[in-house]
């Protein structure tokens, strides 16, 4: 949970760093993974609902194909 954590605040500190957008949402592109060790289909849920009433907002995936279409 605190790595979790810790690359949360790194993501967002990065996106306030390099200027926002001065309309419309922030999108974040959420990596996951299926391992049962560090069940990302868990936090994605989480982070969402907690998160989107800010206007910040997650694409969700579990494989870099998948994020970019390749």
């Amino acid at each position: 949970m605190r790595i979790l954590l810790f690359l949360l605040t790194f993501t967002l500190a990065t996106v306030s760093l390099h200027g926002r957008p001065t309309e419309g949402p922030v999108r974040i592109l959420f990596l996951g993974h299926d391992a049962k060790h560090h069940p990302s289909n868990d936090y994605y849920p989480m982070l969402a609902e907690g998160l989107g009433p800010d206007g910040i907002y997650f694409d969700y995936h579990t494989s870099v194909e998948e994020a970019f279409g390749d």
